[in-house]
């Protein structure tokens, strides 16, 4: 009865899978359904990876690189995959997350859209006082991962996985974009090598830079259809703050320049999840705290 993670395969939107928690029953656990026809149907995974049925909390993830292939990311575990659509599952090279004061931890998964062979798996710290993030890259479909040393040099702020955000563009290969709840950063070259923007910061109030902000700079990012005419081929959504001010950011430029999205009188308690149509320029939905989905033009 709670879904926390879903994708699809590009070259082949039928299949879908997605992780979920079965709650209100004896059997209550971890579980995971898989759908061959666009969603019409459903069925159940017929085995689960290790740490899916005793690992329930939402840091879990999966993401789908072709039909029957799935990487899946349970919280507090060692990411597994399948290749024959969950009959059985091989563990990842990943190495084990260890769980920080309380708070469930997993890795981001994020395939690449354009080489599905490319997965990318970001480990945010855990919590605030964790260890730095980092981003690994999979080049044989997710099965194995090498630590991007670029993204150690780049100095990831250990923050939550609730507050971090890892996006892949769908229409160019090895770009991608993350949020370290902090600020934003950009990879073109596979996750290789990672740019910060400068643009975001959080707001630490009275509290010391080495605790938890009072609101975090960037803790969503989402891709959406580019502007026409624009020099970069997505347009970029960001959930943060800028000039401290606390929005949704657009940027038709790749980064270059951010526009706010919202204003005050639509910040809807504040916006946890956020993603960004690819047909419609301009138009995202989101889910505001205890408000549904809202969707803005």
């Amino acid at each position: 009865s709670s879904g926390n993670s879903i994708d699809t395969a590009w070259s082949d939107a039928n299949y879908i899978a997605t992780s979920s928690v079965i709650n209100g029953s004896n059997t209550g656990g971890g579980t995971g359904y898989w759908s061959g026809d666009g969603g019409k149907t459903w069925a159940q995974f017929a085995s689960l990876p290790a740490g899916v049925s005793a690992n329930t909390a939402g840091a879990t993830n999966l993401a789908v690189t072709a039909r029957n292939n799935v990487v899946w990311a349970p919280a507090d575990s060692v990411p597994s995959y399948t290749t024959n659509n969950g009959a059985s599952w091989t563990p990842t090279n990943l190495p084990a997350l260890s769980v920080i004061g309380g708070f469930p931890r997993s890795y981001r998964l994020a395939a690449d859209r354009r080489n599905p062979n490319k997965v990318y798996a970001y480990d945010s710290g855990g919590a605030w006082w964790g260890s730095a993030g980092k981003v690994y890259v999979s080049t044989d479909g997710g099965h194995n991962f090498t630590l991007s040393q670029g993204s150690v040099a780049a100095n990831l702020r250990a923050n939550p996985f609730s507050a971090t955000s890892m996006v892949v563009n769908p229409n160019v290969e090895g770009d991608v974009w993350l949020a370290d709840g902090n600020t934003v950063y950009h990879s073109v070259d596979s996750g290789a090598t990672w740019a910060k923007f400068n643009n975001f910061a959080s707001l630490w109030g009275t509290r010391d830079p080495s605790q938890w902000p009072d609101v975090q700079g960037a803790s969503v990012v989402a891709l959406g259809k580019a502007k026409a005419g624009a020099p970069y081929s997505a347009a970029v959504y960001v959930i943060g703050v800028i000039n401290g001010a606390w929005a949704v950011y657009r940027s038709d430029d790749g980064g270059a320049t951010w526009n706010r999205h919202n204003d005050d009188a639509h910040q809807y308690g504040g916006l946890g999840v956020m993603a960004a149509d690819q047909g419609l320029y301009g138009r995202i939905y989101a889910g505001g705290s205890c408000r549904g989905v809202v969707y803005s033009n």
